[in-house]
Formats: C-alpha cells, sequence, structure tokens
C-alpha cells in the first residue's frame, strides 16, 4: 500500500512533492507547511541536493526570478528592482551588488549553479528614460553598449571566482501603454525593439566571452516582438510556462536527469 502512495504521489508532483510527504509521515512537517513555506520548500530542496549530490540553479536578479520559485532544481533569489547597469556598482539605490555577492558567498560554488537575471528594468525603463532626459546625447546603440558593459564587467568578476553561471535574456516586451511614475516610458513598438537588440548584443558578448547565454527572447516573442499570449503572466513578466524553457537549455549541461520534475 505505502509504495503504491510513493508511485502515485511521484508520477503526479514529482520528487520534491514526495519528499515532503516523507517528512509529514515522519512527523517533521505539519500539512499546512506542504505549500505556504518558501523556506521549508528551499529547505528541503538544499537537503535533497546534498543527499543525491544533484546541483541546485540559484537564479538570481530582478524580479523576473519569481517564476522559478518551488520548482525543482531552482532557488529563486529576488534581490529587488535590481539593473544590469547598477549591478557593479558597490552602493546603488537598490543595493543590488552588495545582496548579489552575498547570495553567493553562501552558495555551493562546486556543486551548484547561478543563473543570472537582470536588465529587463533596464530596457523597459531606465535607457529610454535616460534617452529623453538627455536629449538624445547618448544614442540607444550606446545606452545598450554601456549597460551590458557593466554587466558584463560583473560576469567577467563571477567568472574569475570559479561561479558555474547561466546568463539568462530578458524576455519580449508588453504592450504595455504606461507605467505610473516613470517621466519618460517609450510606447510599445520602441521597448519592443529595445529588448530585441539588448538580447542581441548580450548574446553576442557572452559567445565572445564563452559564457553560457540562455535564449528566452525567441521563445516567448509573437511574430511582432512581444510577449506571446502563451506566456503571458502580466504587463511586464511571464508566466510559469518559460520554466520550462530554461529546464530544457539546463538539462544536458547539468547532467541532471531530476530537471522534469516540479
Amino acid at each position: 500500500m505505502i509504495f503504491s502512495q510513493i508511485k502515485d504521489i511521484y508520477k503526479e508532483k514529482g520528487i520534491y512533492y514526495l519528499f515532503l510527504a516523507g517528512l509529514k509521515m515522519a512527523g517533521l512537517i505539519e500539512s499546512k507547511h506542504l505549500n505556504n513555506d518558501d523556506k521549508l520548500h528551499n529547505f528541503c530542496w538544499f537537503l535533497y541536493s546534498k543527499l543525491s549530490g544533484r546541483p541546485l540553479v540559484h537564479a538570481i536578479g530582478d524580479s523576473h526570478t519569481l517564476i522559478f520559485k518551488r520548482k525543482y532544481p531552482f532557488i529563486a533569489h529576488h534581490i529587488g528592482a535590481a539593473t544590469a547597469y547598477n549591478l557593479k556598482k558597490e552602493k546603488s539605490t537598490t543595493d543590488s551588488n552588495k545582496k548579489f555577492f552575498a547570495v553567493l558567498d553562501k552558495i555551493n560554488k562546486e556543486r551548484d549553479a547561478v543563473l543570472l537575471s537582470f536588465g529587463e528594468i533596464d530596457c523597459r525603463i531606465h535607457m529610454y528614460n535616460e534617452y529623453m532626459k538627455n536629449n538624445g546625447k547618448f544614442t540607444m546603440a550606446e545606452l545598450i553598449n554601456n549597460t551590458i558593459i557593466n554587466y558584463g564587467d560583473v560576469l567577467d568578476q563571477i567568472g574569475a571566482m570559479g561561479v558555474n553561471f547561466f546568463v539568462l535574456g530578458i524576455p519580449a516586451a508588453s504592450r504595455r501603454e504606461d507605467a505610473p511614475g516613470v517621466q519618460f516610458y517609450a510606447d510599445p513598438k520602441m521597448r519592443s525593439r529595445i529588448n530585441g537588440e539588448f538580447n542581441e548584443k548580450l548574446k553576442k558578448f557572452c559567445e565572445e566571452k564563452n559564457y553560457r547565454y540562455i535564449d528566452i527572447y525567441s521563445e516567448v516573442s509573437d511574430e511582432k516582438g512581444f510577449i506571446s499570449e502563451k506566456y503571458v503572466a502580466d504587463h511586464t513578466h511571464v508566466n510559469d510556462k518559460a520554466v520550462k524553457i530554461v529546464r530544457e537549455f539546463l538539462k544536458n549541461r547539468l547532467n541532471n536527469n531530476h530537471l522534469h520534475c516540479a
């Protein structure tokens, strides 16, 4: 009977929920914690990883990391409204540099990998805003290049630290027409163009440096360069279906046969 239950749990929900069920049966956790406690989810993944020797993938960055919450083998580290441009700065309004390296200090660099998610905020808000505030003093191409240069400095730094990392491209733009609190907000067509050009240049930079780049843009965008209806979560983010794209990319590169588990 017990083996039949184990088989059914694994088949329906994957190894993570099987692991949680085992903790529950052992009286180590209560049922109310099964779906509501992110720390418990992360603890279970850490423990499973340690016991099995399988790597975890730490998704670090802006709010686009949140789709990886509670999705094996990911641990989501949302460090606020962090930008690619300011990530290298030791002092910024978001304190992103300090938060980023604090996360890196705690991971198992010999076993685990890091997935970096930065740049969408730069493309959606800051680049066009800077372009307009400075009356076109800097071209959009220059603003994109400068952002990638700054971001690239951080990639070089963590590469020298021996971190096994992957660079996640940004998703396509949404069709949102305005953004409260932003002085200059580009129309959807311009934001689509900025996102596309940023991804192209970031991908090229990664290829030249031999850094592993995950092209999510081409997978989630429609023929006009906006987030496809299939992947829309809200006016900014893609939904959980995009996790499968990242998993497929990582599957062979991490030698992890359980990447399909939810």
